[in-house]
Order: C-alpha cells, then structure tokens, then sequence
C-alpha cells in the first residue's frame, strides 16, 4: 500500500517493489502527487500486477494538503489502508475499471466494463487476477470522502435488443 517513491522512483526492479516479489502484487496508489517539481512522497509508477489509483492516486478527497504532515506521512498516505480495511467488509465496495489514465477514466471513456469483469481494489483483488493474464494492470475509481470511502457508479448506455 502506497509504496515510498523517494530513492525508488524509476529504479531497477530488484530494489523495488515488483510482481515478481510474490504470486500477485496489487497496490493501492492514494498519495503520489509531487510535492515538489521533482520529488513527491509516493510513488506514481506501476510496480504490482494490478495498481489501483482511487481519485487519480495523487490527491484523496476530504485530504487537505499540508506541505508538513506530508513530510511525516500523515495526508492520503494514511487512506491506502483505510481503504484496504474497508474493503475487507464490504467486497464489492471498490470496483476498478481498466483504463489508461485517471484523465480518460474520469472522461467515462473507459466504460462499460470488460466482459471479464472488473478487479475490487482491496483484500479481494487477488479473486480477478485468474481472469486475466496481463502484469501491470493499471485500474481507476472514484471514492467518496473520509467518512463513506466506497462509491457506487451508476451508468446508463444505450443497448439494443434485450441485451444488457
């Protein structure tokens, strides 16, 4: 959860985190927005089979930004977590979509999901990872603030016929 980007951003895969550490590696990404132009406190890479970027993984709503308790760790940072306890009780809470980037996710242009399904971010991640054999899979959602985290998405597409 939110793995530390200083000394590991764009490093070698041996000495960072890695899908090749453990049977399946996901990763919940909630704070990697630069503090400054080069640095930031999280990091933004893929590192995981599946990276799940909640809110775009940079900024966390309910989170106020605060230079000096980023620089303890105590902004966003703390909300992986809180997400991954939630997730524990409620699994199908946080349903991810494939997507290339937050930019087009937060478009709706990732949408409707793929017929395999769609992975929830969290203790169940692991139950989709047999529905695909991609690595490095990057998956977007969008949560609500600190006091109900989970967010359902409702969607209305066109259909033809009696398919859904």
């Amino acid at each position: 959860m939110d793995p530390v980007e200083a000394s590991f951003q764009s490093t070698p895969e041996e000495v960072q985190l890695h899908p090749s550490d453990a049977d399946f590696v996901d990763v919940i990404h909630t704070d990697a927005a630069p503090l400054t132009a080069f640095m930031g406190f999280r990091i933004n890479q893929r590192v995981g089979h599946f990276d799940f970027f909640p809110n775009g993984g940079e900024e966390m709503q309910g989170s106020k930004k605060n230079v000096l308790l980023q620089t303890v760790g105590q902004t966003a940072s703390g909300r992986s977590y809180k997400y991954y306890s939630k997730s524990i009780l409620n699994s199908d809470g946080f349903t991810a979509y494939p997507c290339d980037s937050y930019r087009t996710f937060d478009s709706n242009k990732c949408f409707p999901r793929p017929d395999a399904g769609c992975p929830q971010m969290g203790h169940y991640a692991d139950q989709f990872a047999s529905k695909t054999s991609e690595e490095q899979q990057k998956f977007f959602l969008n949560t609500g603030d600190s006091s109900s985290l989970a967010r359902k998405l409702h969607f209305d597409f066109p259909t033809q016929g009696n398919k859904v």
